[in-house]
């Protein structure tokens, strides 16, 4: 007796199941592939904030630390602040520009007055952040002040290091809203010079 074979291949009911579930695998890898992504990118993001926030610091302080603040009068917070001129007579200030979210970092003359040295570092000055990094706020706080006891030369008061607290907080710039990452920064920096 013959044996017979059927060599029909797959029922429709098993090609369905097959298919559904490859679908089923193909999905869970598309969400793992996008998920992995998206991650990549608010790491990137993040990564890419910390380090122009690092960079803003680093050349402040290096400037702080390396020449003599100008006596602040007033113990308020302001968006500038300036250094007494250098051997050469520049004059170096750093302000923030409210307007066009930016740090900037501004070397005058020393013939310059506050509201000069505020408007030429607004309009003139060299930006400290990235293009694509916008500074929402910053404020810088210089103690002690004129009315704390500044000392000018000649003067017989006890001698005080000027401390800068800065604070300032950044975002990313020309992204999607749900790609956007903030970071706030602050941090006093003394300076070396004694008054």
């Amino acid at each position: 007796m013959k044996k017979i074979f059927n060599n029909s291949g797959f029922t429709l009911m098993e090609m369905v199941v097959a298919v559904g579930i490859f679908s089923i695998l193909s999905l869970m890898l598309a969400g793992i592939f996008l998920s992995a992504s998206n991650m990549e990118k608010n790491t990137a993001n993040s990564q890419r904030l910390q380090n122009d926030g690092r960079y803003i610091l680093e050349k402040i302080a290096r400037e702080i630390r390396g020449r003599e603040l100008e006596a602040p009068i007033f113990s308020t917070s302001s968006p500038v602040f300036s250094f007494l001129p250098d051997e050469f007579g520049n004059k170096i200030s750093i302000c923030f520009n409210s307007s066009t979210q930016v740090i900037r970092y501004y070397i005058g003359d020393d013939s310059q007055t506050y509201i000069d040295t505020r408007k030429n570092c607004e309009d003139y000055g060299e930006d400290l952040n990235a293009a694509d990094v916008a500074v929402e706020d910053a404020y810088f706080y210089v103690k002690p002040t004129m009315e704390d006891g500044w000392k000018e030369s000649g003067e017989d008061l006890p001698i005080l290091q000027p401390r800068v607290t800065i604070a300032f907080k950044i975002k990313n710039r020309n992204l999607r809203p749900e790609d956007t990452k903030e970071l706030f920064i602050q941090t006093t920096i003394s300076s070396k010079v004694y008054r």
